[in-house]
């Protein structure tokens, strides 16, 4: 009587059993490509408790810039000095406090007791851990990280 209702359906495609997912010494229960999908994810057999602590635990590596080289166009603003060469092209591995440093040393500005402020995009302050490859990433404007310079504070 069952292979009267067999032959009469369509057939459908072989379950899918997964040997990971349902490992439980035999009883496992077959699912189609019509079933729920379980919520449990399947557990590799390579993983160890002690890989999963050092995942947890795991520093994320940072990346490396898509350019190697920055064009910087420093822009004076207020009573600032004006350079005589404003563009330059840096390692995009220096970090902003560096160029902070260096264009300091160019204004020819006492290191400790004068401020400079360096804005990008008129309008912050980046951190002085922050690259100048990242920077360039996300401000540039053709292809120029253009960065203002002051000896007051000029935006928020």
């Amino acid at each position: 009587m069952t292979d009267d209702l067999n032959s009469s359906t369509p057939e459908k495609e072989e379950p899918n059993v997964d040997d990971d997912q349902h490992d439980d010494g035999g009883t496992a229960s077959t699912t189609t490509t019509d079933a729920v999908v379980s919520p449990v994810a399947p557990v590799s057999r390579s993983s160890s408790p002690s890989s999963k602590n050092n995942t947890k635990n795991a520093v994320p590596v940072r990346q490396q810039p898509l350019h190697s080289k920055v064009k910087i166009h420093l822009i004076a603003v207020g009573s600032a000095p004006i350079l005589k060469k404003a563009k330059f092209a840096l390692a995009s591995n220096v970090t902003f406090g560096n160029l902070q440093t260096r264009l300091k040393k160019m204004l020819h500005i006492n290191h400790q007791s004068d401020p400079l402020y360096l804005y990008v995009q008129q309008s912050f302050i980046p951190s002085q851990d922050d690259w100048l490859g990242d920077l360039n990433d996300l401000y540039s404007i053709r292809d120029e990280l253009q960065i203002h310079y002051s000896l007051k504070e000029a935006w928020g």
